[in-house]
């Protein structure tokens, strides 16, 4: 009778390990489909997509393939994306959710512009596997190295989320997304003229929405209504700190236009740092603390000041601030 209850015992044990064998078989399988189908999709949209040959692991609590080698560009624009590595793993402890570890050296490019080198711990993408499928971005102790100097950050989080864009509309909110993102300790370096604020913003915090993503052509997005809504911008910098919200659009001719409102304390010490870096010159600097006096403040005794963009030129309560570059788009046709 012993006997036979542990060869029960023994066969059953058996059964789960052979089980959980073919469950953890069907993941594996569910997930390297899965990479590519949305290879398969990216292709369909523009992209050009390489990855090397896939592995398999994560035994026995996680399911993970692997793929050295990812390689993203878009040939209509000139975006583009290098990893050296890419795993995407499902998490037994974690079952809503897939996780996507991108390990560096990576290489991104913006518009075909020059290529930024991207070095440190690995990304992890998050992405929800249930609607609206919800992504969150994690990262810590990044350098980004480009051709004006090198950039470095202590922490980086995003969170994009389908259809959540709190400003939007009901006619377009199934057509936008949710943006939401902290950086912490960000050193310009030597792309921030020297001042007396230094180059480290302590803290950037943004909480934003885009609609008409439909439309990645700018002139599409622009005709479809397309707007950036910036719900709040907040900016830790030394003794200056800032709160910007506003909405940005495009105008007859793809340049930026919109408006928005700025709270600010420490202007006046922003204002002298821009003069020692040689930004401003110093009359400007006497003109525009005697403005300040004039300007309301919040409870809190933060400045607030309307700002408008249009024709490229930036202005504060009506007063011209500068002249924003001309924004060149890439040809979207496609070669």
């Amino acid at each position: 009778m012993h006997s036979r209850r542990w060869r029960r015992l023994f066969f059953g044990g058996i059964g789960l390990v052979l089980l959980h064998a073919l469950l953890w078989f069907a993941m594996v399988t569910w997930i390297g489909a899965t990479v590519a189908d949305q290879a398969a999709l990216l292709r369909e949209r523009g992209w050009k997509v390489d990855l090397g040959a896939m592995s398999h692991g994560g035994w026995p609590f996680a399911a993970r393939v692997g793929a050295p080698g990812l390689r993203l560009i878009h040939t209509a624009s000139g975006n583009a994306w290098q990893s050296a590595q890419m795993d995407v793993a499902f998490d037994l402890r974690h079952p809503s959710r897939l996780d996507v570890t991108l390990t560096g050296p990576h290489v991104a490019a913006m518009a075909g512009g020059a290529p930024v080198a991207i070095e440190g711990a690995p990304i992890l993408v998050v992405v929800a596997l249930a609607e609206p499928h919800r992504i969150d971005i994690t990262a810590d102790e990044l350098g980004l190295y480009s051709a004006a100097g090198v950039v470095t950050l202590k922490a980086l989080a995003i969170e994009a989320e389908p259809g959540a864009d709190p400003g939007a509309s009901a006619a377009v909110a199934s057509d936008s997304v949710g943006l939401r993102a902290t950086v912490a300790d960000l050193d310009l370096g030597a792309l921030l003229p020297a001042s007396t604020l230094g180059s480290r913003l302590d803290r950037v915090v943004l909480d934003a929405g885009l609609n008409a993503l439909k439309h990645p052509d700018p002139r599409a997005w622009r005709d479809a209504g397309g707007q950036l809504a910036l719900h709040r911008l907040a900016l830790h910098w030394s003794r200056f700190d800032m709160e910007l919200g506003g909405v940005i659009g495009l105008d007859a001719n793809l340049q930026p236009e919109g408006n928005g409102m700025i709270a600010a304390g420490g202007l006046p010490e922003a204002i002298d740092a821009m003069v020692g870096a040689g930004v401003i010159p110093a009359g400007t600097a006497r003109t525009a603390k005697a403005l300040l006096r004039l300007v309301p403040r919040t409870p809190d005794g933060k400045l607030t000041v309307p700002l408008a963009l249009k024709d490229r030129r930036l202005s504060a309560a009506l007063l011209p601030i500068g002249v924003l570059p001309m924004l060149r788009w890439p040809d979207m046709r496609g070669p």
